[in-house]
């Protein structure tokens, strides 16, 4: 079928997301499949469109060339043009990722932090039906199950990929027939590169069996398989597992309920779903990652962690497996008087009147007799003790967080509150002794001032 304003404009009309008056980011490289989706966006006059472009920093002056491109682009279809620019290659390098996981990875969380940060309810993406044979083929190479076997969704959250029915040839086709210009990335022929490799070699030979339907067989193992990752959600995801999203979604957790004694296509539907979502990859678990974590789902594997593709690690809570990116938990340190109010990765910390008839023991909250004190929040360090009693007994904080039941994934980076050099509070668990406030006081005509924090669910089992 021939690709034309109408027929894609018709296509949008069936889409589920589709509503009049939608704001769109449209992400753009300036290459065919991005330069096509942002002219036929903007012919069916039924959105308000934006444009942005990431420049990688791996190519030079051809990426330059391409930003201003795409700027260009923009200018004259009267659209607001965002360029964004970040090192890729360190990136991967600093985080152990591959240059092409790390791209990934940054292009989609710069784009939904700009898509958010303009009010636009959703960011297109320029993946076709080749992209799509790709991802089905590379999720086939590392052993992916039937999520790996679902491909690419036209929808996930806030990107929609509205030209993921349509050919490669179709969309150059119609590209030439308008008379519209594109550019090309020479990084995109380079074999080295295992999609490259299936999409230069491989999507060839099968694009020659067309007549014999090869194609249209493919499409329906997608289809067929997202039907059922859809049905096996419903079925068994709303009523036995748990999900733990946090805010900045920098961890995944799945609770251990029943999740043991699921089947293994079952189990290995989540376990890709948690990679994906956490990781931003296109691809699920490899057969050698998915068998690993089936080990620590013995209970005398509690605590124990595996190391997965691109960053992520997976521990055993107590309760739980928890998908997570370690650099994703670390936060900086801050004064708590200067900074009343502060949200960090997984907690809350706060002034508040409090109830000291209610609260006073409370490990949730900290009291002080007087709100000039200067205290500081910062994460646990090796070696950080408390002194627990009135004999200046001390004991390891590590050792009250595992009574406590902190989760093993927050462990190191769990928050500690000093005075002096000294810690006075290990949030949640326990108060220093000589911090501690005697209700007596509170009928005194001190000041007094209480701190709060409040902790993400999953960060005690």
């Amino acid at each position: 079928m021939q690709l034309t304003d109408s027929h894609f404009r018709k296509h949008l009309l069936s889409e589920s997301w589709y509503s009049s008056g939608l704001k769109i980011l449209v992400a753009c490289s300036g290459g065919p499949d991005s330069s096509a989706l942002l002219q036929l966006l903007h012919n069916t006059g039924l959105f308000e469109l934006e444009v942005v472009h990431l420049n990688h920093g791996l190519r030079g002056s051809s990426a330059s060339q391409d930003a201003k491109f795409v700027a260009d682009q923009a200018q004259s279809l009267g659209l607001v043009f965002h360029l964004l620019a970040v090192d890729i290659q360190e990136h991967a390098r600093s985080n152990g990722l591959s240059v092409e996981e790390a791209g990934s990875l940054i292009r989609k969380q710069k784009f939904l932090a700009l898509a958010q940060e303009r009010d636009c309810q959703f960011l297109a993406t320029g993946q076709h039906l080749g992209d799509q044979l790709e991802s089905l083929f590379m999720n086939l190479y590392v052993g992916s199950g039937i999520e790996g076997l679902s491909g690419i969704s036209s929808r996930n959250g806030n990107i929609i990929r509205p030209l993921l029915w349509v050919s490669r040839l179709e969309i150059v086709t119609y590209l030439d027939q308008s008379g519209l210009k594109y550019r090309n990335d020479e990084s995109n022929t380079d074999t080295q590169y295992l999609r490259n490799l299936i999409r230069h070699q491989l999507l060839p030979e099968l694009e020659g069996l067309q007549a014999m339907g090869s194609i249209d067989l493919f499409k329906h193992i997608i289809r067929s398989s997202q039907q059922l990752i859809t049905l096996i959600r419903r079925s068994v995801e709303v009523d036995d597992i748990i999900i733990i999203r946090s805010v900045d979604r920098s961890k995944i957790s799945l609770g251990m309920s029943k999740l043991p004694d699921y089947f293994s296509p079952i189990k290995k539907v989540f376990f890709d779903s948690a990679f994906r979502d956490i990781s931003g990859a296109e691809q699920g678990l490899s057969n050698t990652h998915f068998r690993r974590i089936l080990q620590l789902l013995k209970a005398e594997n509690i605590s124990k962690s595996i190391q997965l593709a691109g960053g992520i690690e997976v521990i055993r809570d107590r309760y739980q497996l928890t998908f997570y990116r370690p650099e994703m938990l670390r936060w900086n340190a801050f004064s708590v008087l200067s900074d009343p109010l502060h949200n960090s990765t997984h907690f809350r910390v706060h002034r508040t009147q409090g109830n000291p008839i209610m609260d006073l023991m409370n490990p949730d909250y900290f009291w002080d007799l007087c709100s000039e004190k200067e205290h500081e929040m910062r994460m646990i360090e090796a070696g950080d003790e408390m002194v627990v009693d009135e004999t200046g007994r001390s004991l390891p904080v590590l050792q009250l967080l595992q009574e406590a039941h902190v989760a093993p994934h927050f462990k190191k980076v769990f928050p500690v509150m000093l005075h002096q050099d000294k810690i006075v509070w290990v949030p949640g668990v326990r108060t220093a002794f000589a911090a501690k406030v005697a209700p007596a006081a509170f009928a005194s005509e001190h000041q007094k001032h209480c701190i709060k924090i409040e902790f993400d669910k999953g960060i005690f089992e």
